[in-house]
């Protein structure tokens, strides 16, 4: 599949802290093609758009996580899903990529939905929750923020559009400074900011969720540095092991609904004791730490989470689980005609039935598990044509090799004469064009 990331430019990537390139890695590494655009690399003509992209390999090289960087122009129809990884804040530009996206067919899936992405400002959008989130208070009138401070005394107050812990501060009334602090914020009460209860528990961390599909994917305790309150980890906090608890899974079936509904399909949420803080929908992170954390891949969870809403995006009609177990039929079958062949050469040449002749020296890269690969092993054991194939899960020998003919681990790949075809589709037209019996 070729799977498209829309994120921040690629040297503002750290290899082994952003949630987006391991996204990148492991989609890789189940042989998909991966391409990155930025602001201003989506074109609207005609209804159509086109992206000015980079196709690019991923590798684990901190000094040099993307090797190789190939310009490429691709329209709408040769992408299978969009990854929207911009960091916040939402700005116009933001805005701007969203309705873009909107006008990609539907049968292309977005992670998170445009739709979804507007609907959910990540600090506002869960105070109206409010069995949730702690007392919460919106807006830039002096004098309410005022008496919001009054009555709780110790408070927290951020921008409505920040990220990463920039502008978040820890106000007590006895502070001298805590008017000056809110003008500040407010930008002498012209923009709004949010005030919230401090909560006591945050001495111990925030605790970060991450959901795909609005179900938990793993969690970690992010632990504030000596020095500063904020428990973000680019504000100097700390990752450590957490455990998912009861009230947390409350929180996340509450929120199940409404994420699913909006296309919010990966999702960080915060929670602070028994409160529900934020809901991050734009680049969600921590992935890696969990990883680390848990000795983990979870990456790869959510790239065949994206293989799956592909598939059902494209088929509507057949459930993933049906087309898998086609899938299984179909690699059955191509089992059994390759002991067939098998059998049939150690028989004289007399008993030998004709069969299918090619002038073509073929190799077909593949592995169990891969609907498009399936899709191909399919249409060949209907047809009676056997070829080499070379399974790259089972001998990692197969992916090294493929990697050196062609560049890249993706599958299906046929090898024609040294000569990679890639594309389900495109593979199966070659044999109908090609195959011919004697």
């Amino acid at each position: 599949m070729n799977f498209l990331f829309l994120m921040d430019p690629l040297d503002t990537v750290v290899m082994d802290k952003d949630t987006s390139f391991i996204f990148m890695w492991g989609a890789h590494q189940r042989g998909h093609k991966i391409f990155f655009v930025t602001d201003g690399d989506i074109l609207l003509k005609d209804g159509e758009l086109i992206f000015h992209a980079l196709a690019v390999i991923p590798e684990k090289n901190a000094q040099n996580p993307f090797a190789q960087r190939t310009p490429v122009v691709l329209d709408q129809n040769k992408i299978d899903a969009v990854f929207v990884r911009n960091d916040p804040p939402f700005d116009p530009q933001y805005l701007l990529n969203t309705w873009l996206l909107d006008r990609l067919p539907k049968n292309i899936p977005v992670i998170n939905s445009p739709h979804g992405l507007r609907t959910v400002n990540e600090k506002v959008w869960a105070a109206q929750f409010t069995q949730l989130v702690p007392p919460t208070l919106i807006g830039r009138k002096s004098a309410a923020l005022l008496d919001f401070l009054s009555l709780h005394k110790d408070i927290v107050a951020k921008p409505t559009d920040g990220f990463g812990g920039v502008g978040v501060f820890h106000i007590n009334l006895r502070d001298k400074n805590a008017q000056v602090i809110l003008e500040t914020l407010t930008q002498r009460w012209r923009k709004d900011v949010i005030l919230q209860k401090y909560l006591p528990e945050s001495q111990n961390g925030d605790k970060r969720i991450l959901l795909l599909n609005g179900d938990v994917l793993g969690t970690i305790i992010r632990l504030h540095s000596q020095d500063d309150h904020r428990n973000n980890l680019f504000a100097g906090g700390t990752p450590m092991s957490a455990e998912i608890t009861k009230r947390d899974l409350e929180i996340v079936s509450v929120l199940r609904p409404h994420l699913q509904r909006l296309g919010l399909y990966f999702v960080g949420i915060d929670i602070i004791g028994h409160c529900l803080i934020e809901v991050n929908v734009t680049s969600p992170t921590c992935l890696q730490e969990m990883n680390v954390l848990y000795n983990k891949t979870l990456e790869m969870d959510v790239i065949a989470f994206v293989e799956k809403l592909v598939h059902q995006h494209k088929n509507p009609d057949i459930p993933f689980e049906k087309f898998l177990e086609q899938n299984r039929s179909a690699d059955i079958m191509v089992e059994k005609s390759l002991e067939r062949t098998q059998e049939s050469e150690k028989k004289p040449d007399a008993e030998k039935k004709q069969a299918p002749q090619m002038k073509h020296q073929l190799t077909l890269y593949h592995f169990l598990g891969c609907p498009f690969c399936a899709r191909v092993r399919d249409y060949l054991a209907q047809n009676k044509i056997v070829i080499q194939t070379k399974d790259i899960r089972t001998n990692p020998h197969n992916r090294e090799e493929l990697i050196k003919i062609s560049g890249s681990p993706q599958v299906p790949c046929l090898l024609i004469d040294g000569k990679p075809l890639y594309e389900s589709d495109d593979i199966i037209q070659w044999f109908r064009d090609n195959w011919k019996r004697s």
